[in-house]
């Protein structure tokens, strides 16, 4: 993919201008100068929403306005924002009653991303094991089973062979797959515990990646079980009654857009995201307990250079473009792609007269 986005725009060149002298050559130096900057510890790994963001947006801003690129972003500047959810936290009127005994939020049970914020209360828990159906449904945990506006409970991971783990049932073992079997069989609501050998935390995903529905889905935490004495495997769950209440905090992102006008309408769009992430989360492979800045060189420090080498190119070259050229660094890529989807439903050029885009990510190196 990254060989053939480099070929691309190798090409580029003669299928945008007629002729015209080569007045400025793209060279190694000058677009690692672009990425010296983009991943400075300065710009703390360029998290959407974060001021890092900001400054980097800041800095793409201000290439274009050096250049003489027109702003296509709203209202007449570079910048186009976006509204997206920064984090979900947990709210203050969580509260859970599990065979009449009151249990702590955090501690003994927590809300999960997906659910709804509700009240509920539940006389029947209808236990479905790991919560599983397989293809063939040679594996089904709901057989025989009416869960129609009940609560269910449903084990996390997959069950265990003699051999260990069946890894066979591993594809339906998230956490999503679950949720989703249990509202296709109109499950009231979804409760969650681990099985002994499995840790008891839950390693968020990222928000933006999580869609509510409309049932309570909670983990009950071990801690819960063992406080009123039942039996971790598998524990006689007569009523559930409480509440689940989850906050939704906001946070505005920016895709940076510039356009240079060719001879024609018809547009070629050529985008990469800036953004990265930050001091880490969800989405880092690094799980230290020190933080660390993630600087995002070639991810996507590279691709963003690139584009604006590319516009460097072709800025002295407008009168001579076949085609006109949107220039787009898009935001939100590492939550969701947040930025992308916000302009592909909030186009600021005619979309019809886009012909082609060519996305560049990650093109620092070829392995």
């Amino acid at each position: 993919m990254r060989l053939l986005c480099l070929l691309a725009i190798l090409c580029l060149p003669a299928q945008v201008v007629h002729s015209a002298d080569t007045e400025y050559t793209i060279s190694p130096d000058s677009v690692f100068r672009h990425i010296v900057i983009l991943a400075s510890d300065s710009l703390e790994g360029r998290e959407v929403g974060e001021p890092g963001e900001w400054k980097a947006a800041q800095y793409i801003t201000s290439v274009f306005r050096r250049l003489g690129v027109e702003p296509k972003g709203s209202e007449g500047s570079y910048l186009q924002e976006f509204n997206f959810i920064k984090r979900i936290d947990m709210g203050p009127k969580n509260r859970l009653e599990m065979n009449g005994q009151p249990l702590e939020p955090e501690e003994d049970f927590k809300p999960l991303f997906h659910s709804v914020n509700a009240a509920f209360e539940f006389n029947e828990i209808i236990d479905v094991g790991y919560g599983i159906i397989n293809d063939d449904s040679s594996h089904n945990d709901y057989e025989g089973t009416d869960v129609e506006g009940k609560a269910v409970l449903v084990r996390r991971f997959t069950p265990e062979s003699e051999a260990g783990l069946d890894t066979t049932l591993e594809q339906y073992s998230s956490i999503a797959s679950k949720i989703s079997t249990a509202l296709e069989h109109k499950a009231g609501g979804v409760f969650f515990i681990t099985p002994e050998k499995h840790d008891d935390s839950v390693r968020s995903t990222g928000v933006m990646r999580v869609k509510a529905k409309d049932i309570p889905i909670v983990l009950l935490h071990r801690r819960a079980l063992e406080k009123l004495g039942l039996d971790v495997s598998r524990p006689s769950i007569s009523s559930l009654v409480g509440e689940t209440n989850l906050v939704h905090v906001r946070d505005t992102g920016y895709n940076v857009i510039g356009y240079l006008p060719g001879q024609t309408e018809s547009t070629i769009v050529i985008g990469a995201h800036y953004d990265h992430l930050g001091w880490g989360g969800p989405a880092s492979r690094y799980h230290g307990k020190e933080k660390k800045i993630h600087r995002g060189a070639d991810d996507n420090g590279s691709g963003v250079a690139a584009l604006l080498e590319l516009a460097r190119r072709f800025a002295p070259r407008m009168d001579n473009m076949r085609h006109s050229l949107l220039f787009i660094a898009f935001s939100g890529e590492e939550a969701g792609l947040l930025g992308s989807s916000h302009f592909v439903r909030n186009w600021t050029v005619d979309r019809d007269k886009a012909t082609m885009m060519i996305n560049m990510d990650m093109i620092g190196r070829l392995d």
